[in-house]
């Protein structure tokens, strides 16, 4: 039983790993929540890591950044020739 339930922690841990952070971004770009918020839930989840996940979602947000501007000066290259 030990095992199984073993198991099932790190499948649940790896999967919801990857949609904390896809629910993460959103959050942040509500106006009624912003980073504070974000913040406050993972101190309340687990002091430890919470600046670490903060770190890990700045990161995110700031590569999907660099990505909407690099597709913004193709588009607008392609439309200005």
């Amino acid at each position: 039983m030990k095992d199984m339930t073993k198991r099932m922690m790190d499948k649940f841990d790896k999967y919801w790993g990857e949609y904390n952070t896809i629910l993460s971004i959103p959050m942040i770009l509500d106006p009624r929540m912003k980073l504070e918020a974000l913040q406050f839930y993972y101190s309340k989840l687990d002091f430890s890591t919470c600046d670490e996940k903060l770190i890990h979602i700045k990161g995110k947000m700031y590569k999907l950044f660099e990505e909407y501007v690099i597709v913004k000066s193709i588009s607008s290259n392609a439309s200005s020739s």
